[in-house]
């Protein structure tokens, strides 16, 4: 019981746009009264970027065909020890792949970063923005590189 509610609510952040999650979860810190801390922008990257690595490791688990656990339990295995040794090891490209492209979505995101960051914090991507307000320099350029080859390609050397 529960467990599509859950499942949806996991996935509920990924349906919401980032513009209104982010000013959504700010009006929630000050509601609370909470200051903006990096403990808060760390937090809510995080519930950004795991619908994606839970709907990435479910689809790896509906692969994972359950005889090969069967077979190491009717061995002699634990539960535990067959989860380590044959369960883990199949479902590792998928968290690998999970957490570069929730490496790449929270490292892409500047408008919820705007909302979040505490006084004094800058990201890669908010820093970008106010340098671009002041002027192009190449300090943009090279930043800008760095970004594309990073969010581009740790997926290509992934796959």
């Amino acid at each position: 019981p529960g467990k599509q509610t859950l499942s949806t609510l996991v996935i509920l952040p990924a349906l919401v746009p980032e513009t209104i999650l982010g000013v959504g979860l700010l009006v929630l810190i000050k509601a609370v009264d909470q200051p903006r801390t990096l403990l808060l922008l760390v937090l809510g990257h995080i519930l950004l970027a795991v619908p994606y690595v839970v709907l990435i490791a479910q689809a790896r688990m509906v692969g994972i065909r359950r005889v090969y656990e069967e077979a190491a339990l009717s061995l002699g295995a634990s539960r535990f020890s067959s989860f380590r040794e044959i369960t883990l090891p199949l479902l590792v490209p998928a968290v690998v792949a999970g957490a570069m492209l929730a490496f790449t979505i929270s490292f892409d995101n500047t408008s919820a970063s705007l909302f979040w960051r505490p006084a004094g914090a800058e990201t890669m991507p908010t820093q970008i923005l106010s340098m671009l307000k002041i002027s192009i320099s190449p300090e943009i350029n090279a930043l800008g590189t760095v970004m594309i080859l990073v969010t581009v390609g740790l997926p290509l050397l992934g796959g």
